[in-house]
């Protein structure tokens, strides 16, 4: 298993990971994350991931198309425990995501297409399910949608963290790294 230090986090977190570490560090276990790069905020959290001994904590990633994903080395044993990619109905996600051993950070990609738009109450219900499991030892369900809020079921069990589009600066340094 890779090990992760302090060192090897980045020396400037963006924002958004400095608010992530801020969370896990007092176990927010519920956390919405808008951002329309889900798949980069999935890099950007697993750079930050570590356990109190500073080892690389297991990040899986969850979609309704590939089911779970290691994220890490760490985080593709927790996957294939989870089911890995048979588990794609949003609902059994959660319910298996209860099963994660500590300081593991699932993040679900677009869930909140499941909770806002169709309305589902029982994905709201599992992953409020969540909240006291995982805030006994720091475990995350991070999930990802580009805007909007959390159900009013769920306000105040969530921490939402925005990333915002890169500015100016960033686009261009992007596209330098891009040619």
């Amino acid at each position: 298993m890779a090990t992760a230090t302090k060192t090897a986090t980045p020396v400037a977190m963006t924002p958004m990971q400095k608010q992530f570490v801020a969370a896990r560090d007092v176990s927010a276990p519920l956390v919405l994350l808008r951002t329309a790069d889900p798949t980069g905020s999935v890099v950007l959290l697993t750079r930050v991931a570590v356990t109190p001994t500073d080892r690389e904590a297991p990040v899986v990633q969850w979609d309704c198309a590939q089911g779970f994903l290691g994220a890490n080395e760490p985080g593709k044993t927790v996957a294939a425990q989870l089911g890995g990619d048979k588990v794609r109905n949003p609902v059994e996600a959660l319910l298996k995501a209860k099963t994660a051993p500590v300081h593991t950070t699932i993040v679900m990609l677009n869930l909140g297409e499941f909770m806002l738009t169709n309305g589902d109450t029982m994905v709201r219900q599992a992953l409020w399910n969540l909240r006291d499991p995982f805030k006994r030892d720091f475990r995350t369900l991070v999930w990802t949608q580009p805007e909007g809020g959390v159900p009013l079921t769920l306000e105040h069990d969530v921490m939402i963290i925005d990333e915002p589009l890169p500015g100016p600066d960033a686009r261009r340094a992007i596209i330098r790294v891009g040619i």
